[in-house]
């Protein structure tokens, strides 16, 4: 099966593309966050 470029499956793997490399900072800006309230970070006495 050739490979469509200009079809349904480049535009879906664009999209995948994408979507991972907007997940990688939302994952790691989470994580640090967790990581801060985790320690303790916040002291609201």
């Amino acid at each position: 099966m050739a490979y469509d470029w200009h079809g349904r499956r480049s535009r879906r793997i664009q999209m995948i593309k994408f979507l991972g490399a907007l997940s990688v900072p939302v994952i790691l800006l989470g994580s640090a966050i967790a990581a801060v309230e985790w320690m303790g970070g916040t002291s609201d006495d």
